[in-house]
């Protein structure tokens, strides 16, 4: 068995006290202080502070360069949880994840704070709301207003990231929460047709705005019941502004006849102003009275304008139209009419129309369709005085198609080339006939074609066979017809 020197273990021993040492922390020595200031005395939720602390002996200097302060935090996140010393002071970065009062100590060795530094985090930093409407009322009929709440902390800074609660006591308020922004302003809108207090809460703070309903003026519009067409008529428009309401800004007339509207200004009495309608009809006159803040009211009063209308007479083909061929149109004007007339046209329901001028007496012309269906044709004439009458008739148009028929030539006897004839006409329209063919049923052979008329021999098969020969012809403007013929051998 070996023997251990006494002077190699006692190196041993003194090399392991040694590196035992060098790992051990450096803290601050018995009767330090530790006291604790922080930059800011409130964050925002995610904010951060730096939080300092100074380490000082019995003696009043500084603690050796190094020594750990081990810091404390009820909530939030703090980023170092240990800082080593540097001329007596530790310094690290405190984050407030929530809102909240944060409590945070610091130790080092048997020295602590003899207070915890607090720190106001997210709505509990809130000190003062300042809440504002934008605009500060709405419309009598109801309307919105954006409601804007600034808050502050403590130090009169902007306070962001805080919830915002806003609640209200008429209408409804869209968000009901929101966030202040890197400003310190939260928003929201209100909707309401009634005086309206909104709140808006962060934390154990309130602010709250009145949002006010101003109603809007009344107009009134009189005058006679019936008029005449081209004389001046007489109505009376009378504003009024309610208790509390705004200044009448104008009132403008509109006479329901396309011409300019009148704006008689801000009058604020019954003032009586004139029109002459050029036509008759039935008509509204429509006062509209608005206020200095953009609100307004409404009056009404009707007129019937009386004028006796022209007439127009107008025939359509009685027969039906074919695509592609003219027919006969007749427009009749009446043989006497109170204003001369200007002018007559007739729309042909298909898009198109044609301009007849002032014409005096019946009027015949053609119309060409190149599409199928049914039309509704109106003639509308347009006297001196801009009065109009009209007058409609209907034409069925179908689309003009080539005939084709089959014969046979002979008796139709089994297992025999049968003769046939096919026979192939061009429609109304005059287009030409641009191919033809014929094909079978039962083998779907195609037994003629060509660019007209002509004939083929196809076989006829046993006795008590059935098929059809099948036949179209083709024009030049692409239009087909059709036509079968059943051969039954006997």
């Amino acid at each position: 068995m070996s023997r251990i020197r006494p002077s190699v273990l006692i190196l041993a021993v003194a090399f392991a006290t040694l590196w035992g040492c060098d790992k051990m922390s450096l803290v601050s020595p018995t009767g330090s202080t530790i006291t604790l200031t922080i930059n800011k005395t409130s964050v925002p939720i995610n904010g951060t502070a730096e939080v300092t602390a100074a380490v000082i002996e019995s003696a009043g200097t500084p603690v050796q360069n190094g020594t750990v302060v081990t810091f404390t935090s009820s909530f939030g996140v703090i980023e170092p949880l240990e800082a080593r010393t540097n001329g007596g002071t530790a310094r690290v970065t405190f984050t407030g994840t929530q809102s909240g009062v944060a409590k945070i100590g610091a130790f080092s060795g048997g020295a602590k704070t003899a207070a915890d530094l607090e720190v106001k985090v997210g709505t509990a930093g809130a000190e003062t709301l300042r809440v504002r409407a934008e605009p500060p009322n709405v419309p009598q009929a109801g309307g919105s207003s954006q409601i804007i709440v600034t808050v502050n902390d403590v130090s009169g800074g902007p306070l962001p990231n805080a919830p915002v609660l806003f609640t209200t006591d008429n209408g409804s308020v869209s968000p009901g929460t929101s966030t202040t922004d890197a400003n310190g302003e939260a928003r929201t809108t209100l909707t309401t047709s009634r005086t309206s207090k909104v709140t808006a809460t962060v934390g154990a703070k309130t602010g709250d705005v009145t949002v006010s309903v101003v109603n809007a003026p009344a107009v009134t519009v009189t005058g006679p019941a019936t008029a005449t067409a081209g004389l001046t008529a007489n109505f009376t428009i009378t504003p009024t502004v309610p208790a509390g309401g705004a200044p009448i800004r104008d009132v403008i007339v509109n006479w329901g006849d396309g011409s300019a509207p009148r704006n008689l200004g801000p009058i604020t009495g019954a003032t009586t102003v004139s029109h002459a309608y050029e036509r008759a009809d039935s008509y509204t006159v429509t006062a509209t009275a608005t206020d200095q803040i953009g609100q307004q009211g409404t009056g009404s009063f009707s007129v019937n304008v009386t004028r006796v209308l022209p007439t127009i007479g107008i025939t359509c083909p009685t027969a039906t139209q074919n695509t592609g061929v003219p027919g006969s149109y007749t427009v009749t004007p009446p043989p006497t009419s109170t204003f001369p007339i200007q002018n007559v046209t007739v729309d042909f329901g298909d898009g198109t129309t044609r301009n007849l001028g002032q014409i005096t007496g019946p009027t015949g012309f053609t119309k060409t369709y190149t599409t199928d269906g049914g039309f509704s044709v109106t003639a509308v004439v347009t006297d001196t005085a801009g009065q109009r009458g009209s007058s409609s008739c209907s034409v069925i148009v179908t689309t003009s198609k080539p005939t084709v028929s089959l014969s046979n030539t002979s008796p139709i006897t089994a297992n025999s080339s049968e003769g046939f004839t096919v026979t192939a006409t061009p429609s109304g329209s005059g287009s030409p006939i641009a191919s033809v063919t014929v094909t079978r049923s039962d083998t779907g052979a195609i037994v003629y074609t060509g660019s007209g008329s002509g004939s083929f021999t196809t076989t006829t098969g046993a006795s008590g066979t059935t098929f059809t020969l099948n036949a179209s012809a083709t024009d030049a403007s692409g239009a087909t017809g059709t036509t079968s013929f059943v051969v039954n051998v006997p």
